[in-house]
Parts: structure tokens; C-alpha cells; sequence
């Protein structure tokens, strides 16, 4: 088989939920990064999607394109009229979180320091054109007691998600009728459009389909609240950009690295095929 760099599923992505069967619980750790999609009006609007994308980390660190999963058979049952499909559709929004808690959901235990991310270390999603375009949040635009507000606002929406019924393509679905409890941590309710995401994150954290191109992206920002000497290191309460999450008009999940990350890792399987060729 001919090894192709450019494509690496993340071991994480690989163990994803999109392997359960629709029977089995959604299932969630303290720290994982959660996909959440809404609709602000018309079809869909009291229901939200979700799909857990795993550790932030093995994102943080990758090299390669990671092929995630393919959630349309969810989108569209939620998400479409009978005349138009949800990625045509403006008004369906999705975006990216996850957080090292230490208000950790009932059942989770709080982690402290994963893989050189302290507790209450953010991921947060920037709306972007293009892989690497989207507003990188400058040092200071969080503050740290704002970003605590946020993470106990994300542990009442985390502490929900193991009571959720995985879908055959692995999202889970909230549904406003049937769950009236879970909705008031809904993804709809701690992200107001417009309006600050999870009670304190300015600017919101979605983007919106209804684009001409063949997939929409979010860029993944790593957010540190305090000084903590974590190893790697980052600017406090700023965002340092780590990967691109892709939307495809298909439904697909995809995650594209960091472009200097990215190409560390191609130079670095090239030098192995070098070696091996000589």
C-alpha cells in the first residue's frame, strides 16, 4: 500500500463515536472537544446536533489531514426542508469547545494537568474563510474569572451529554419537546446569535453555512487562563491557533493541521522515504 503523508486519522478521531451503534450513550471525557450545531429559526430550531471530536491534544499535535466522520444522515434529518438542504441553509450555525474543568460535570473526574494543558485550559472555535484565517484572540481577551464562567456554563451543557443516545453516524441529538431540562444547557441557550458564547466569550464562537464553497471551516483556538507553566506554553487568556475543522458540503468531519505543524510532518515522513531509499 503506498503511505500518502498527507492523510493521518487521529487516534482519538478513530475512536470516536461514529463506530456505535445507535443504541449505545453518547459517550464523553472532562476535556474532550464537543461539535455543537443549532438552527436559529424554522426547521430544527429546538433541536441541536452534537459530535464528539475527542482530545483536543491529538489535534494540538497533529501533522496530518484527520478524516473524522460523516454526520449528514443526522444534519438532514434535523437540519433539511423539503426544499433546501441544511448546508444551504444561513441560519444553521455550528462551532467547536472543550475544556479542562475544574467544575467537572457529576461522573468526571477532574484531570489537572493533560498533556501540558492545565485545568481550565479552553478550545474555542473562530469562524474562518479558509484554514487559518479566522481572528486569532489577542492575549487579554479573556479574562480569567470570564473564562471560569464559561467553563461552569460548558460543565451544565457537558453534564448532559452522556444521557444523549448516540446516532448510527455517531452525533446525538437534543431535543427542546422531549428534554425540556437538558435545554436549558442547550447549545441553543449558551450560544446566543448574536451574543457572548457560554455567558462571557465575546464575539460568539460559531460560524453559519449558507456558503457558495464546498465546505465551511472554524479555526481552533487554544486558550490558557492562567499562568501555570504549562509545557507547551501559550499566551494567557489569548488564542494560539492549532487546526481547522471542516465542514463539507457532504456532511464530513474533517480537521487540517496547523500549516508550519503540517509541514514538520511531511518533511518528516519524506526524510524516512529518503532514508529508506538509500
Amino acid at each position: 500500500m503506498k503511505f500518502n503523508p498527507k492523510r493521518l486519522i487521529v487516534a482519538a478521531a478513530a475512536m470516536a463515536v461514529a463506530t456505535q451503534a445507535a443504541s449505545a450513550a453518547f459517550t464523553f471525557n472532562n476535556g474532550d472537544l464537543i461539535l455543537g450545531f443549532q438552527a436559529t429559526s424554522g426547521m430544527g430550531s429546538t433541536k441541536n446536533v452534537f459530535f464528539n471530536l475527542g482530545s483536543p491534544i491529538a489535534y494540538r499535535d497533529g501533522t496530518g489531514v484527520a478524516n473524522i466522520g460523516n454526520i449528514s444522515t443526522t444534519l438532514n434529518a434535523v437540519f433539511s426542508t423539503q426544499t433546501t438542504n441544511w448546508y444551504d441553509r444561513s441560519d444553521v450555525y455550528f462551532g467547536v469547545i472543550a475544556n479542562l474543568n475544574t467544575e467537572s460535570p457529576t461522573g468526571f473526574d477532574n484531570p489537572g494537568q493533560v498533556g501540558g494543558d492545565p485545568s481550565r485550559t479552553f478550545y474555542l472555535s473562530a469562524p474562518a474563510t479558509a484554514p487559518g484565517s479566522g481572528l486569532s484572540y489577542a492575549p487579554n481577551t479573556f479574562a480569567s474569572s470570564s473564562l471560569g464562567t464559561a467553563g461552569s456554563n460548558l460543565a451544565g451543557l457537558e453534564a448532559n451529554l452522556p444521557g444523549f443516545t448516540t446516532e448510527a453516524d455517531g452525533a446525538a441529538i437534543l431535543d427542546q419537546g422531549t428534554q425540556p431540562v437538558q435545554w436549558n444547557n442547550s447549545w441553543t441557550i449558551r450560544n446566543p446569535t448574536p451574543g457572548a458564547s457560554f455567558g462571557t466569550l465575546t464575539g460568539g464562537i460559531q460560524q453559519n453555512f449558507g456558503k457558495v464553497t464546498d465546505s465551511t471551516y472554524v479555526d481552533l483556538q487554544r486558550v490558557l487562563a492562567s499562568n501555570t507553566g504549562a509545557n507547551p506554553t501559550g499566551v494567557i487568556g489569548g488564542g494560539t491557533y492549532e487546526t481547522t475543522f471542516a465542514i463539507g458540503r457532504n456532511g464530513s468531519i474533517t480537521a487540517v493541521p496547523e500549516p508550519s505543524t503540517a509541514l514538520l510532518g511531511t518533511l518528516g515522513v519524506l526524510a524516512l522515504l529518503r532514508r529508506r531509499r538509500a
